[in-house]
């Protein structure tokens, strides 16, 4: 199950769901009822988009393992994409309850404020995260572009491009966006081609 979440993080989906459905084959046979059988289950159903399933699964994550953050955090999720976001909200803030300070939780909560247009209260979960995540930079970047701060969200892209080499990938558009919006339209064009070529010559080194 790991292995697909890793391969549907590097855009491989088909593999990952080739990985997906092999572990829930591996749930039917062994008739699990663990924690990893319910996350099985609702992590597959989430990730081919059948949120409303995928919750179902859940409530009855949560019930069994009434202390358990996880079922609510991924319901929160679902809810998200079901176009709930208050509900995603109050999952979130119970997730939070039975895992204080969990950073998952408290950058998702973030970005679920940003995306509903309350920046500070965003900004209060960005500030109680210390460990050094590219998720958060990414966030943080994303209010101070709201708040018009351009340099601080400039720098947080820097953080990024220096996180890994998909981190680096990214940034490259990220910036330019970020130089489009500023009226810099050639510069971020540059910045558009250099990130094409830094992919390039990453395939090229990739082995086969």
């Amino acid at each position: 199950m790991r292995l697909a979440e890793f391969l549907l993080g590097l855009g491989r989906s088909d593999e990952a769901y080739a990985h997906w459905m092999r572990a829930a084959r591996l749930v039917e046979q062994r008739h699990l009822s663990d924690r990893e059988s319910f996350r099985i289950r609702a992590l597959f159903l989430h990730d081919v988009w059948a949120y409303a399933e995928a919750a179902k699964v859940i409530a009855d994550w949560a019930a069994d393992f009434p202390n358990d953050y996880l079922p609510y955090f991924y319901l929160a999720s679902c809810q998200k994409h079901l176009g709930r976001p208050d509900d995603a909200l109050d999952s979130l803030n119970i997730a939070y309850s039975k895992a204080p300070g969990n950073p998952h939780v408290l950058l998702n909560r973030a970005q679920l404020h940003l995306e509903q247009g309350r920046p500070r209260p965003a900004k209060a979960d960005l500030d109680s995260v210390h460990e050094l995540n590219p998720w958060r930079s990414q966030y943080a970047a994303e209010y101070h572009f709201v708040m018009g701060e351009y340099e601080a969200a400039w720098n947080c892209f820097d953080r990024l491009a220096n996180a890994a080499p998909e981190w680096r990938s990214k940034s490259f558009s990220l910036k330019a966006c970020l130089l489009f919006e500023c009226g810099q339209d050639q510069s971020a064009m540059r910045l558009l081609r250099a990130g094409i070529a830094y992919d390039s010559a990453r395939e090229r080194l990739a082995p086969n």
